[in-house]
């Protein structure tokens, strides 16, 4: 059985960009991808601010919000997810 060391997931709504949180935050690479371009840069943008909430509340440390916003990467197209171990 091989490791998981990148994860994908399609659609940024609530529910994809909660998951690419909380798989970039238990320290995976995650790919977020939606088809529509404006609802993927409101995805990241809310991964963003629900962790600076996070951070304000003492739930992480500053490095854990830098380390876990490296962690997700806005995928392009589909075929970023050819090297993906687990695509949600």
């Amino acid at each position: 059985m091989s490791s998981i060391d990148l994860i994908g997931v399609i659609g940024a709504g609530q529910m994809g960009a909660g998951i690419a949180q909380v798989s970039a935050a238990a320290g995976y690479n995650t790919y977020i991808w939606d088809a529509n371009s404006d609802s993927l840069q409101k995805g990241v943008a809310g991964i963003s601010s629900r962790l600076a909430k996070a951070l304000e509340k003492g739930k992480i440390d500053d490095s854990q919000k830098s380390e876990t916003e490296a962690r997700i990467h806005s995928a392009k197209s589909l075929q970023e997810f050819a090297k993906c171990s687990l695509v949600i």
